[in-house]
């Protein structure tokens, strides 16, 4: 094995605790995601159970905004870290580093139509939009002895988790618009 010299140790040492970063970044990515399994099929457990909780449903757009948003800033550190890996750390490497080139260069989704057919678009905005959908007659239709401030207040939540719905669709559609767009290299001979 060729010696690296002593000005390389730095930045192997830096690619090495940043590659720790990554893998602990999509280490919490799967514990959200999981736990946003749960929360979901919980809330729908509790809610359906009995017609007079189907505005607890009201809640699973909120929470799911909540853990999108953290499954999102965790997707978008990893994006931001292999930048910085490849643009910066890689050139001060007698030789280079060629991981995150090599990733780039292959990419692991090989067809197109998988990008939007991503999970992530049932697990977070497609829970959150099941959730509404299911609500909505009990907060805007139901014949329920609401106070006038009551039905507000539920058409005024049921809104903003709406709103956080958006978002989420917003948010799950810029994680995976990299790899709709992206086009993989032309072969090298």
């Amino acid at each position: 094995m060729a010696d690296i010299g002593d000005d390389a140790c730095g930045p192997l040492a830096e690619f090495a605790a940043l590659r720790a970063e990554i893998d602990t970044r999509i280490s919490l990515q799967q514990a959200i995601l999981v736990l946003q399994l749960t929360t979901a099929g919980a809330i729908f457990s509790f809610a359906l159970s009995n017609p007079s909780r189907t505005r607890f449903l009201l809640i699973l757009p909120l929470t799911t905004y909540a853990l999108c948003a953290r499954h999102s800033l965790h997707h978008f550190g990893i994006v931001r870290l292999g930048t910085y890996i490849r643009e910066s750390l890689s050139r001060r490497v007698p030789g280079e580093l060629q991981w995150e080139d090599w990733l780039i260069a292959h990419p692991r989704v090989p067809l197109r139509f998988v990008a939007w057919a991503n999970p992530l678009y049932l697990t977070f905005p497609g829970a959150a939009a099941l959730a509404l959908a299911w609500s909505a007659p009990r907060t805007f239709a139901s014949r329920d002895d609401l106070s006038v401030p009551l039905r507000v207040g539920f058409s005024g939540i049921w809104l903003v988790g709406l709103a956080a719905t958006a978002l989420c669709l917003y948010l799950v559609w810029t994680i995976t618009a990299a790899h709709r767009y992206r086009i993989p290299p032309a072969p090298t001979e």
